[in-house]
């Protein structure tokens, strides 16, 4: 089970969801939500599977599909099949001083699901995990332009904001926004340069910072749960016995999306 799975089972069990079903569960963000979209979109070959599992960022369900499992609802699938999953992996909050913005982003996730679904259930449950790409993007320019990479930062806090705003528009009561991790841990940045780890940190921090208090006003008129990924991802690395895992410093795949004899598949238990 994944950390963001081991969330997703939390929230379920949360009283203001389990006590009161949603009817269906629409999904929003990047690779940690996308059920396949991308492996659609690319005909079956990205993310090559396997080692990826049936077409997702992961090596089993993403963490919507568990929690949709968890509180009975119906099963999540790819929106390029007809199904509540508009998540894309690569995507980011729409356009930034980094990013020009592409067909997968959050605008125009919102405007897919807004054709498929122009009366959308009202007691429907929204997800959203967004951002970590958006960081990625800051994290690069921070060594020589630390300003462009806390503007990238505010820009893409404000975006999702944005549209979460106009998901509520949209008849949007419950929602559950899954915040940017702490990319600092990841194997990614631990093995980059000396002091990535700390910028990662930093700008994945000021993200999330920046996105809470945005979204405080929000929460007193709207079933809104912002689920912490940061404290999650960096409690799992201190008692990593605690979540299953025996290796938090080490990626499960070594290889790329494309090419399954590009690495090696780590023993279960490696960090994700």
């Amino acid at each position: 089970m994944s950390l963001i799975n081991a969330a997703s089972l939390g929230l379920s069990a949360s009283p203001s969801f389990a006590s009161d079903p949603s009817g269906a569960l629409y999904a929003f963000g990047d690779s940690l939500s996308d059920a396949g979209n991308v492996f659609r979109l690319s005909v079956g070959k990205i993310p090559v599977s396997p080692p990826y599992s049936d077409g997702r960022f992961t090596n089993g369900a993403v963490w919507v599909q568990d929690l949709a499992a968890s509180l009975n609802l119906p099963a999540v699938t790819p929106s390029l099949r007809g199904g509540t999953d508009f998540a894309y992996g690569d995507a980011q909050t729409g356009t930034t001083p980094q990013h020009a913005g592409t067909a997968i982003d959050l605008p125009s996730q919102l405007a897919q699901f807004k054709f498929a679904n122009p009366k959308p259930q009202a007691d429907a449950l929204y997800t959203l995990s967004i951002g970590s790409n958006d960081v990625l993007d800051s994290i690069s320019v921070f060594p020589t332009n630390p300003a462009a990479a806390m503007n990238n930062i505010a820009a893409a806090a404000a975006n999702e904001t944005q549209f979460i705003v106009n998901l509520i528009g949209n008849g949007a009561r419950n929602l559950a926004v899954l915040n940017v991790p702490d990319i600092g841990g990841t194997p990614r940045a631990t093995s980059s340069a000396p002091g990535t780890t700390q910028v990662a940190s930093y700008l994945s921090a000021l993200y999330d910072q920046q996105l809470n208090t945005a979204l405080q006003p929000l929460t007193g008129f709207f079933n809104l749960h912002v689920v912490n990924a940061f404290a999650l991802l960096d409690g799992a690395i201190a008692n990593p016995a605690l979540f299953g895992l025996t290796n938090v410093t080490d990626p499960v795949w070594t290889g790329n999306y494309t090419d399954p004899s590009s690495g090696t598949v780590r023993a279960t238990g490696a960090a994700a």
